[in-house]
């Protein structure tokens, strides 16, 4: 009996003891679980305000972007009457270059202030079917600021029908940067186009293109050799006994004599100083 009672007793003890410890760890969950809560009623809390926020930034963004664009719009409107004007003078002048036979020397200072927009509109007249006028055109263009030029002209270098046009007006530059675009062109199979580019790198004292003259010098067309003699004598002073109009047998111990030369002198050669 007595024992009964004792195994009754310690019962009741483990039993009182695990209830409390059941409790303590319900109320431990529950803490957590009020704590989780609380938190995600704060982080719901601040993903509001940040949405509110974004939302009102982009608002914002949006509302700034449509006043630039209005100021924008506004600098045209008050910029049109101005280009207009530029545009009539510009057309006016290049009237004046082929309808009152003007000289390029005449109008390429008045041209020069209006900087880009008078190289765009004379570049369009490259293609005119009169020879003299695209002449005086590629003339005005020479002159022009070297800045507005380079970059609208070196993009012809490529175009089948204006690259000789290209070439010329980009040698007659006084821009030392013109040579690195001219020898990208310097073996092209085009003879003419050769010797337009090898007369720009000469005029802007790049003696790469001295060994394409000499090369020239045995070209089936007359006027081609002719003219690239006259650029080798006039940039070296050496003349060899060569005659452009003489027979191929004729020419060829002058010409081996210009290659002599270039091989003993080419890379010590120093343009004269004009």
């Amino acid at each position: 009996m007595i024992k009964i009672f004792f195994y009754v007793l310690t019962l009741a003890i483990l039993t009182a003891g695990c209830t409390a410890g059941l409790r303590r760890d319900l109320d431990q969950s529950q803490n957590q679980i009020t704590a989780l809560q609380q938190k995600s009623i704060n982080l719901n809390q601040q993903l509001q305000t940040v949405r509110k926020n974004s939302e009102k930034n982009a608002k914002d963004v949006e509302d700034i972007e449509f006043e630039v664009s209005i100021i924008r719009k506004r600098l045209l409107d008050m910029n049109e009457p101005a280009q207009q004007q530029s545009r009539a003078e510009i057309k006016k002048l290049i009237i004046e270059l082929k309808e009152k036979g003007k000289h390029p020397v005449e109008i390429a200072p008045r041209l020069r202030p209006f900087g880009k927009a008078a190289v765009t509109a004379l570049t369009f007249h490259l293609k005119d079917l009169d020879l003299h006028f695209r002449t005086k055109i590629e003339a005005v263009l020479s002159q022009l600021e070297p800045k507005h030029v380079i970059p609208i002209i070196k993009n012809l270098l490529h175009d089948p029908n204006l690259r000789v046009s290209a070439a010329r007006i980009l040698g007659n530059l006084d821009d030392q940067s013109v040579s690195s675009l001219l020898a990208e062109c310097i073996d092209d199979e085009n003879q003419q186009f050769c010797f337009v580019v090898a007369e720009g790198l000469i005029k802007s004292k790049d003696k790469r293109g001295i060994p394409v003259m000499i090369e020239l010098l045995q070209n089936e067309n007359d006027s081609l050799r002719a003219l690239a003699f006259d650029s080798l004598s006039k940039t070296t002073g050496l003349i060899f006994d060569y005659k452009h109009y003489e027979a191929t047998e004729k020419r060829k111990p002058a010409i081996r004599k210009w290659e002599d030369w270039w091989m003993q002198n080419g890379e010590s050669f120093n343009f004269k100083n004009n």
